[in-house]
């Protein structure tokens, strides 16, 4: 089959295109997420500022965020299903850039509360839409390479985060960190707007000119919420990873979102120290298990997926062990922060096979609001749950353990890790047939500028 972009002119030679659409996307990532990292380390200084109490700094980085990330994120992702999904990201990363800025004019729990409503907001739109946008210029066996590339920017945002984020809040204090750190998203959202351009226009021109009096406009309906509920349902890998990485999400995200204040309750490290070390082992961890996890997946695409999904078994298992023996045998930080750093490795090379997967084995037409619908699972109980439940332990530990309260804490989060793996070794049984089934369906997986199986180019010349 010929390649649609010989068809489709995108103004702009397809590789280069191809290529900076996954480092703007990739960027995009790494700038909206890099406040997470700042909250991290701005914890301890807001909790003194403000008076907070655990529980408080538990539903600050949990649940309210995550309630607001997860409710908006279907709204939204049936917009980019639906409409344009460049001027989607544009406009809620602009958002998201203010937020992260007023963050630092806070002056009291029920105004910073509101101000992480309105970055949870901002944030909601970018994974739905990028997630949509990518199938639609990578074939399924460039996919995972395509993911692992843009979800780097998630590590990236850590090395940033950490880094940056620690020297800053030690240097200018945490407001002005935060007024900083959401300066580069507000001009990236520019930028979106800019350079990027989305494929539906000129697909549906180019329908509309071989074939005339074709109803373009009904395709951009796209399917409703029901329907696309109804079909994720019964996709049993749909549903097996979901709650695999449910599980994983409440264990790892409520102890990431505390590391930094662990190591400077335990070993009264500075948050510079901190924020390096973590910079250090989260970002180079993550940024390699990202690469060798969608790398290998690539090569496993067309012969087993089984294989990539016992790849996110393999990652889910490994991370509790190196979390778990962080806090159970460490002796020292520096011996802590290497196996934070194996955690975050193995943790990272699941993510680009489990997206690829999941995306795979959905229509098209459904892949943003079937992302929209997992991360609102995911994200409602894992993100949601688990620092708020990692801050709500630790107050409730603390009489008896004392500073060892989160060690204690984190511990108990182990079966989470079991349960996550149980889930994804269950999937490993089912897609092969669902994958067969969405094949039969759509009788053709290219992306509408991928063209055919074959490598596109573009992708390999970065990877």
């Amino acid at each position: 089959m010929p390649e649609a972009a010989s068809e489709v002119d995108i103004g702009m030679n397809q590789r280069s295109y191809k290529t900076f659409l996954l480092l703007m996307l990739a960027a995009l990532l790494t700038f909206t997420n890099t406040d997470r990292q700042l909250l991290g380390l701005s914890m301890e200084s807001i909790k003194a500022d403000l008076a907070l109490s655990d529980t408080q700094l538990g539903l600050l980085t949990g649940f309210t965020f995550a309630l607001f990330f997860t409710l908006l994120g279907i709204p939204l992702a049936q917009l980019a299903d639906r409409r344009d999904r460049v001027w989607l990201i544009a406009t809620t990363t602009l958002l998201g850039g203010v937020a992260i800025s007023l963050c630092g004019f806070a002056v009291t729990f029920t105004q910073l509360i509101l101000i992480r409503i309105a970055v949870a907001i901002g944030e909601a739109g970018l994974l739905p839409a990028a997630n949509s946008l990518i199938p639609d210029y990578f074939t399924s066996a460039e996919r995972p390479r395509a993911f692992a590339f843009f979800l780097m920017g998630g590590p990236i945002s850590g090395v940033a985060g950490y880094l940056l984020g620690g020297w800053l809040v030690e240097t200018i204090g945490w407001r002005r960190s935060f007024v900083a750190f959401g300066l580069p998203a507000v001009v990236l959202g520019v930028l979106v707007c800019i350079t990027l351009q989305e494929p539906r226009r000129r697909q549906f021109r180019h329908v509309e000119a071989i074939v005339r009096g074709a109803n373009v406009s009904s395709e951009s309906k796209g399917p409703s919420l029901v329907e696309v509920s109804k079909a994720l349902w019964l996709n049993k890998t749909f549903r097996y990873l979901t709650l695999a990485n449910c599980a994983f999400t409440v264990v790892s995200f409520g102890m990431s979102q505390w590391i930094a204040v662990y190591f400077s309750r335990t070993y009264h490290l500075t948050t510079t120290a901190i924020g390096a070390a973590l910079a250090i082992v989260c970002g180079g961890g993550g940024m390699v298990g990202m690469y060798a996890g969608g790398r290998f997946a690539s090569r496993l695409t067309g012969a087993s997926p089984k294989a990539q999904v016992q790849i996110v078994a393999f990652s889910y298992l490994g991370t509790g062990v190196m979390n778990t023996l962080l806090v159970l045998v460490s002796g020292s930080a520096t011996l802590g922060f290497v196996l934070f750093a194996l955690a975050g490795l193995v943790g990272a090379s699941g993510s680009a096979p489990v997206f690829s997967i999941q995306l795979s084995i959905v229509p098209a037409r459904m892949r943003a609001q079937s992302l929209a619908i997992q991360l609102f699972v995911v994200n409602l109980v894992g993100m949601g749950l688990g620092p708020t439940l990692a801050g709500t332990l630790s107050d409730l530990l603390v009489p008896r353990f004392g500073a060892d309260a989160l060690r204690w804490t984190f511990l108990s989060f182990f079966p989470g890790y079991l349960i996550a793996t149980w889930y994804a070794v269950r999937a490993t049984r089912t897609v092969g047939a669902d994958l067969a089934r969405q094949s039969i369906k759509s009788e053709k997986d290219v992306g509408i500028l991928g063209g055919s199986d074959g490598d596109s180019g573009g992708l390999a010349d970065i990877l």
